[in-house]
């Protein structure tokens, strides 16, 4: 699929993930950081939390991996 097809959203996540893959010094583009990327949305920890999570666990498991 054509990058530009994405919502800006999401182009928003992956460009974060993949500044957060740089950042880190890491060779490949995984999963857990576009899951980084979106934890640090403000609105996917509040929908993490109205579902009864801790969203400071979840981020916490995602940096462990």
């Amino acid at each position: 699929m054509e990058f530009e097809a994405y919502t800006d959203k999401s182009k928003s996540v992956l460009q974060a993930a993949q500044a957060l893959a740089l950042r880190s010094g890491h060779q490949r583009f995984t999963p857990e950081h576009i899951a980084a990327a979106l934890l640090d949305d403000k609105g996917v920890g509040t929908l993490i939390a109205q579902a009864g999570g801790d969203v400071e666990q979840v981020k916490a498991g995602v940096r462990a991996a």
